[in-house]
């Protein structure tokens, strides 16, 4: 009896109004056009109006509304009002996203091509309560252009060099790489013209490309679809330098030989070859020399020579021969 008395003892306040749940905007909209569609991507929002962690996120529903070309991003209000529905991601398509990540829609493009549209999400809770629209975005929807003619590709000393057709209205082209015939496929790199070089190929093994012709900005834009692939397999077939500087000593028992390194990664060594006027050139050592030098002793007193030294690679590869020197062995 006491307790329920005195002033305050068991009471229980004033009586809460039950929460609304209603989620916080999505946030951080972007939207950009692919070779799949206008791709969205939003921050899921983690708490509601109330400040309490959001739980029960029912949707994001996507809006539109076409807006003439160059006009800036409209008001809320007026896109409240005149915007209209153009997809919803809900259910199990919400699965593999949670608050405060970033969840990504395709948008089809087709409906939109060569239109300006201005975009929005809204976030709803189970209950269908949402507090409005996230920040807005405009696109401008372009028409891909149409699938570039066959490529070429053709191997050079430091790339592989990939052609193709001028493709109309093609502001600028991405191209594709695949170790396979039928990929996966991978961007590499962008051109404005239409031509590339590959300098990342690798030797013996097959390289894949194939060409996407892009409107609009590089990179970015609106991409049309891939050109029928074209296949290389590159080989070593290219030699090394010709060396250069070559400079002599001749003594009466040898001709001492010296020039300069050459710097490919896969030189195997060097070769030297000798004669005299009236003969042909011919290799006087057997095994490739390693150091940029060599001691001829298989020459005689009085006697002419001519010399030459090519580079050899590891594939075989042999370089044109240096410019030929004379030497004049002593007495």
């Amino acid at each position: 009896m006491l307790c329920l008395l005195a002033p305050g003892c068991g009471s229980v306040g004033e009586p809460r109004p039950p929460l609304l749940n209603i989620p916080e905007r999505a946030q951080n909209l972007t939207a950009r056009q692919t070779p799949e569609g206008i791709v969205l991507e939003w921050t899921w929002p983690r708490m509601t109006t109330e400040g309490v962690p959001l739980n029960d996120l029912a949707r994001f529903d996507v809006y539109g509304w076409e807006v003439a070309p160059g006009s800036p991003v409209p008001d809320a209000a007026l896109f409240e009002r005149e915007s209209r529905p153009l997809g919803a991601i809900e259910g199990d398509e919400l699965a593999p996203y949670g608050p405060g990540e970033r969840v990504r829609f395709v948008l089809d493009a087709a409906p939109l091509m060569g239109k300006h549209v201005t975009l929005g999400v809204r976030a709803e809770s189970e209950r269908g309560r949402s507090v409005g629209f996230s920040d807005l975005v405009v696109v401008e929807v372009i028409a891909p252009p149409a699938k570039p003619g066959q490529p070429s590709a053709t191997l050079t000393r430091d790339a592989i060099v990939v052609e193709w057709p001028a493709v109309e209205r093609a502001s600028g082209y991405t191209i594709e790489r695949s170790g396979e015939p039928q990929g996966p496929f991978e961007t590499i790199g962008q051109s404005g013209s239409t031509t590339f070089r590959d300098a990342g190929y690798r030797v013996g093994e097959l390289h894949v490309y194939r060409v996407r012709a892009i409107a609009g900005t590089v990179p970015g834009g609106a991409a049309g679809p891939p050109s029928e692939p074209v296949s290389i397999t590159p080989s070593d077939v290219f030699a090394p330098a010709r060396p250069s500087g070559v400079r002599e000593v001749a003594t009466e028992t040898a001709v001492e030989l010296s020039w300069e390194q050459n710097g490919e990664p896969d030189l195997a060594g060097y070769r030297v070859r000798r004669w005299q006027e009236g003969s042909e050139p011919a290799p006087i050592h057997d095994e490739l020399l390693p150091a940029a030098s060599y001691s001829d002793p298989g020459v005689a007193r009085g006697q002419e020579y001519l010399y030459t030294v090519t580079a050899v690679d590891e594939e075989g590869n042999e370089s044109e021969p240096s410019e030929a020197i004379r030497v004049r062995v002593p007495d």
